[in-house]
């Protein structure tokens, strides 16, 4: 054996679930704010994101963290995830939850907002409000327009009006 080693445990092997979804996103967490050469570090230690110290050290923590705040286990895939309530504070207790992938997807850095209603929505949120599917809502904003002119056109649209053009036409 290696003197590397020294008689002491490896410290993964401490808790027996690194197999589990949730050290998975644990190490995840870690790779994306400690690791200069992942992917998606611009996004998030480039950004200054880091893990705390309690939770960087230790699985531990982090797990017993998750589970007293509603992460389960056994829920399906995307149903409890790991969410930063403000995307530009750091991995900590004080500043994640546990929700459903709705509504972490509505806390991105790189959403459009627009109002409507007196509201304010997300584009993916204001189209499953009105119907309205958000590549066109995205791709009319782009060009200008106002959102409730888009959902009057998309409304016409599916309506079966087209507009002056079909008026014309008509004999």
């Amino acid at each position: 054996m290696s003197s590397s080693y020294s008689g002491k445990k490896h410290w993964h092997y401490r808790h027996g679930m690194t197999k589990t979804r949730l050290y998975r996103v644990w190490k995840g967490i870690r790779y994306r704010c400690n690791v200069p050469t992942c992917k998606n570090y611009m996004n998030y230690g480039g950004r200054g994101i880091k893990v705390c110290n309690e939770w960087n050290n230790d699985y531990m923590a982090f797990y017993k963290w998750a589970i007293a705040n509603g992460y389960d286990e056994k829920a399906p895939r995307g149903v409890c995830t790991i969410d930063r309530k403000n995307t530009d504070g750091d991995y900590c207790p004080e500043n994640c939850q546990i929700v459903g992938m709705l509504e972490q997807e509505n806390n991105r850095t790189n959403n459009h907002f627009v109002d409507y209603e007196g509201q304010r929505y997300t584009i993916a949120e204001l189209s499953r409000k009105t119907g309205v599917k958000q590549r066109y809502i995205s791709k009319h904003l782009l060009r200008g327009r106002d959102i409730y002119e888009i959902i009057k056109m998309y409304e016409n649209r599916k309506a079966g009006y087209s507009g002056r053009w079909s008026q014309r036409n008509k004999g």
